[in-house]
């Protein structure tokens, strides 16, 4: 499966610091879940007890949340 990226040009579209400021405050909540994720992953106690198929969920979406967070980070460096 191919994924394609599609920039189109957004003055006059939307409100650039409307849009920064959703964009800063989705990543504030994206930053607090990765945290959280990677101190589970991180926590002996947790990696002992939980079952190989909850840690397998925690490691997938501690990735899925460091990929959210790395295109949110590039949305707010491209508006500037």
């Amino acid at each position: 499966m191919r994924k394609h990226e599609i920039f189109l040009p957004l003055e006059g579209l939307i409100d650039v610091e409307t849009e920064r400021k959703r964009l800063e405050k989705e990543l504030d909540k994206v930053m607090r879940d990765f945290d959280q994720s990677m101190r589970k992953l991180q926590n002996e106690d947790f990696l002992g007890i939980a079952k190989k198929d909850v840690v397998e969920g925690e490691r997938v979406r501690f990735e899925a949340l460091g990929g959210t967070k790395e295109k949110i980070e590039g949305n707010l460096e491209v508006l500037g």
